[in-house]
């Protein structure tokens, strides 16, 4: 299909072609818009801190249990800090933190070495909530 081309009604419509007006709905129909669900979705980012610095083996089993959904890397100013960012959707920020803080846990226990959740966030475009280990 070449740019500026359109397929409508199981058709192709050559460039330049106008689209035929879709068929009006009959009052009294029982044909619905169907409308997707609002969904929020979250950037979580989760903070592990190892006694010794991360390397690809001890990372790769999060790296694993995360999957593709989304990314892990070794601070650059501290090697002992593996961060890892991912989506998430949730009814509220809050509910996200919780998602984020659960996510924290499961890594942390896949993790060759021995470690400890430093921090986790939730953000989305307009706020953002963040739990701290205590000190």
């Amino acid at each position: 299909m070449s740019v500026g081309s359109r397929w409508a009604n199981g058709k192709y419509w050559g460039a330049g072609t106008a689209l035929p007006s879709p068929e009006p709905v009959p009052q009294g129909t029982d044909k619905q818009c169907r409308r997707l669900a609002v969904v929020a979705t979250f950037t979580l980012g989760v903070t592990l801190r190892a006694l010794t610095s991360w390397d690809d083996a001890a990372a790769a089993p999060v790296v694993d249990a995360l999957g593709a959904d989304g990314a892990v890397w070794v601070d650059p100013a501290d090697p002992a800090l593996l961060r890892i960012s991912a989506q998430r959707t949730a009814d509220e920020l809050a509910a996200a933190l919780e998602l984020g803080r659960d996510l924290a846990v499961e890594l942390r226990d896949r993790a060759a070495v021995p470690a400890g959740v430093l921090e986790v966030s939730a953000m989305d475009d307009e706020d953002a909530m963040i739990w701290r280990a205590e000190a």
